[in-house]
């Protein structure tokens, strides 16, 4: 006889045939399963890979990016160094030219004063006893010069 003494029942041919056809199912099912688990391993490095490789060029290019904007830095604080000496400089030129200018006014206060003076002895010195002293601004800017020689 062959494994199975009858067709039907618990131990029968028939459910014998079930189980092996369950079985068989089961089977497939890992194995399709498994090709699939095996396949997606696979993408699932290729796509890895490509990230990995994608990080890698942004890194660099991160590293690229920092540089030149190191770069630059050196090259503003370059350049602010040098605008600082240069207004240094300007700044010591125009304390340089105000001190000159302040020089110039004192001197040409000085003239203005001795001509001033020079002006009322001769006209006192000719029986001029009022004395109309012009300033260089305006024809109708025009006062009277009273000092303790006027009577």
């Amino acid at each position: 006889m062959g494994i199975c003494s009858r067709l039907e029942g618990e131990n029968g041919a028939y459910a014998k045939l079930r189980e092996d056809w369950n079985f068989d199912r089961v089977c497939n099912s890992l194995e399709d399963l498994k090709k699939a688990v095996v396949q997606g391993v696979a993408e699932l490095a290729k796509g890895l890979q490509g990230l990995y490789e994608q990080l890698r060029q942004n890194h660099r290019e991160t590293l690229s990016c920092l540089h030149r904007i190191d770069r630059g830095i050196d090259s503003l604080e370059d350049c602010v160094g040098s605008l600082d000496r240069v207004m240094a400089e300007g700044v010591g030129s125009l304390q340089a030219a105000s001190a000159q200018i302040n020089s110039n006014l004192g001197d040409i206060s000085a003239s203005l004063n001795t001509l001033s003076n020079n002006q009322y002895v001769t006209a006192w010195e000719q029986g001029v006893r009022t004395y109309w002293l012009r300033y260089p601004r305006e024809a109708s800017d025009v006062r009277p010069l009273r000092g303790p020689l006027h009577g």
